[in-house]
């Protein structure tokens, strides 16, 4: 084997070395998106859901105070007030997810797995 024949394989060993190393490069790259995708589309949306969520708890439990702490029949209705206020946006938050994780149906403030009692 003479010297061009040796540069000749060695290049070409290096050439194939580095199309490989492209090639697992997109392939992870690939596999690295759909995994990032999954995170947008699924929990990102959950994590949303449940900040949401945590909000409208934490506004209910505010007005509860409010409630409890007033003397007068107006102060204790804008408190029942801002308290069916948060319980409306707790509702239209849980009512999408919970029809994707489960089969059961809200009526009224009754869950059942049936429907109504």
């Amino acid at each position: 084997m003479n010297i061009t024949q040796r540069l000749l394989a060695t290049l070409s060993l290096a050439l194939f070395a580095i199309l490989a190393l492209g090639i697992g490069g997109i392939w992870q790259l690939r596999a690295s998106q759909e995994r990032f995708s999954y995170f947008n589309d699924n929990t990102l949306v959950s994590v949303r859901t449940l900040d949401d969520l945590w909000a409208d708890v934490n506004g209910m439990r505010v007005s509860l105070y409010a409630y409890a702490l007033s003397d007068e029949a107006s102060g204790r209705a804008e408190a029942l007030a801002a308290l069916a206020k948060a319980d409306q946006a707790s509702i239209r938050t849980w009512l999408p997810m919970s029809a994707a994780i489960s089969p059961t149906r809200r009526t009224g403030r009754c869950w059942t797995p049936t429907g109504p009692r």
